[in-house]
């Protein structure tokens, strides 16, 4: 009986130390001083990508090429501080998930000629990335479908020329 209690008892302390450990090792998930968003949007049936990077300055660049038209365009916007603080604040939410690398591409009732959307996130230590087709209801994390909703609003408010073609 005394050998399963103190079995118990050093498995317990042995988890709490690697709680601890994992713990004080997600420090870095936290550390968004320096950060890159890469959103973008492509459609192989035109021929046009539109990408969107965002950096911890607040510098958003934007580069579209549509081949279909052979027209392309740059553009930079400086975004807002309040912009970049929900920014900043979603981005720690994002990096403690782990994102799939695809989502919506098994749903059989997608439509076959959307946009694939790309979202690519650079920190200090981490990075991930995912493509984003049709995703089925709730099929994205949480923390994931709040952080595009968010990124797609800022650069929609922020890249004026695209809307005013």
């Amino acid at each position: 009986m005394k050998i399963r209690i103190l079995l118990f008892l050093s498995i317990l302390s042995l988890l709490f130390t690697c709680c601890n450990e994992n713990d004080s090792g997600n420090s870095n998930l936290n550390d968004t001083v320096n950060f890159t968003v890469k959103y973008s949007r492509n459609s192989s049936w035109i021929d046009y990508n539109y990408e969107a990077t965002i950096n911890s300055n607040g510098l958003l660049k934007i580069v579209e090429d549509v081949s279909l038209t052979n027209s392309s365009r740059q553009s930079s916007y400086q975004v807002s501080q309040s912009e970049m603080n929900l920014i900043e604040k979603l981005l720690i939410d994002v990096k403690c998930i782990d994102m799939n690398d695809r989502y919506g591409f098994d749903n059989e009732n997608a439509p076959t000629d959307l946009p694939v959307t790309s979202l690519k996130y650079y920190s200090s230590e981490i990075s991930d990335s995912t493509i984003i087709y049709f995703p089925k209801n709730n099929e994205l994390p949480l923390a994931l479908d709040t952080f595009l909703t968010i990124v797609e609003q800022v650069v929609l408010e922020n890249d004026t020329v695209k809307w005013q073609q």
